[in-house]
């Protein structure tokens, strides 16, 4: 298709389009360079650092102390998980019903 006979939409949707893809592209490498440089700077470099200081509060004193905290731990993500199921298996019907799909 030739650039003569593209309508103004057309043309301008080939350039928000492709800008659009830069600014994503630009963004992430951002992130990537402050996550690898100053990871305290952003939440995923954050919430690692916690998780690091969660699980070696865990392993400390005796044997018999860090299994039942590893179990507690276990089962409180296992909850977790059962309610995030339970409560995405509620939310599915009810979109369908709300779209008039089901």
């Amino acid at each position: 298709m030739r650039l003569e006979a593209m309508g103004f939409q057309e043309y301008l949707h080939v350039v928000l389009v492709q800008f659009g893809l830069l600014i994503v592209l630009i963004y992430h490498l951002f992130l990537l360079y402050k996550y690898i440089n100053h990871p305290l700077s952003t939440a995923i470099g954050s919430e690692n650092i916690d998780k690091k200081n969660r699980v070696g509060k865990i392993l400390q004193g005796e044997d018999v102390q860090v299994a039942t905290k590893v179990k507690t731990a276990l089962d409180v993500i296992s909850s977790n998980t059962i309610a995030t199921t339970s409560l995405a298996s509620v939310a599915e019907p009810e979109i369908h019903v709300r779209r008039g799909t089901l």
